[in-house]
């Protein structure tokens, strides 16, 4: 900073000690002209020192965006913890866990563990799939309204819960098929609060 000041001051002084009134390569020039070509002068060396400071911090401009971009790309390669899925209205998302059991009799028995999440006149999800002989766990939690889940095709059904309520029904998915629930309260399953569980 201090060398770019004391350039300017010597360029003024240096056109002020010209004036006009010493020739310059033996011709005069008026003084407008040589305040000028001073002007110039000085702004091409600040500009050229400028560019040289403006290169340093461009450098390390880079630098500090590849550096972050390192740091982010190593933390995006580590593991991490699953995260759980949220359950969001109108998919057809099933959450499906499967568990093996710890008695040796039904070691290969597997459970499919969902939870529905009921609202006005809509499960979430509204599709449930398993595979015949999977135990078949479904937790009902209702949202909002009153409502229920009801299985007909394995004589499953949750008892009509408030707002903020679940409950869990377990069965044997024994038989092949497309089976539908729905809610049982007059008029939800007309208004369209229905499900599948398809067994394969």
């Amino acid at each position: 900073m201090k060398s770019r000041r004391q350039a300017i001051a010597i360029g003024l002084s240096q056109a002020r000690q010209r004036g006009g009134k010493a020739p310059l390569k033996g011709k005069k020039k008026p003084l407008r002209c040589l305040f000028a070509q001073n002007v110039a002068t000085i702004k091409s060396n600040i500009i050229a020192k400028g560019g040289e400071e403006m290169n340093k911090y461009l450098l390390i401009a880079v630098l500090g965006v590849v550096l972050v971009g390192g740091i982010i790309f190593v933390q995006s390669r580590s593991p991490q913890a699953p995260l759980e899925p949220v359950p969001v209205p109108g998919s057809n998302v099933t959450e499906t866990v499967v568990e093996e059991s710890a008695s040796p009799s039904a070691a290969e028995e597997n459970v499919v563990a969902v939870t529905v999440a009921g609202s006005p006149f809509q499960f979430v999800p509204n599709e449930i799939r398993a595979k015949k002989g999977d135990t078949v766990r479904i937790t009902f939690k209702n949202e909002s309204g009153s409502h229920d889940l009801t299985l007909p095709g394995f004589n499953v059904a949750t008892k009509q819960l408030s707002a903020g309520s679940q409950e869990t029904v377990e069965f044997v998915a024994d038989k092949i098929g497309t089976f539908e629930f729905y809610c049982s309260v007059a008029g939800h399953k007309e208004d369209g609060m229905v499900g599948t569980l398809i067994v394969e």
